[in-house]
């Protein structure tokens, strides 16, 4: 049993994905492209498309490179970066800002922030 497992503390949970998920009633999905994203320095203009943009009166999906998605939807907006390791390049938060600096007009009901990781596994973690 190593001596941080010992003294009760468990070894670190690594970052693998971030999302920030905006509740609003009323939301026009097919605004939201990448375009509309750049133009209003959302993401950045430079930032490519990884996959073709979703874009349906009910249903908006933009995958750039980096991981970074979003998605809107009739009632929330869904601003995702995942990756095998998340560190000091998580740029979700800086993005759901300038997002919300750009488009403060829904009644914004909720705000949910959802980190995923893992930590890893090891017999003394588990008391083996």
């Amino acid at each position: 049993m190593t001596q941080d497992v010992a003294a009760g503390q468990r070894p670190d949970v690594t970052l693998i994905a971030f999302s920030v998920a905006l509740v609003a009633d009323h939301i026009e999905p097919s605004m939201i492209n990448p375009d509309f994203l750049r133009h209003n320095d959302i993401v950045d203009a430079n930032l490519r498309t990884e996959q073709p943009p979703v874009s349906t009166p009910v249903f908006s999906q933009m995958v750039f490179e980096g991981d970074l998605a979003v998605v809107a939807e009739p009632n929330r907006y869904l601003f995702t970066q995942r990756g095998e390791v998340l560190t000091e390049n998580i740029a979700i938060p800086d993005i759901v800002k300038r997002f919300l600096e750009r488009v403060p007009h829904p009644a914004y009901k909720a705000v949910g922030i959802n980190p995923a990781g893992f930590r890893p596994s090891d017999d003394a973690s588990k008391g083996v």
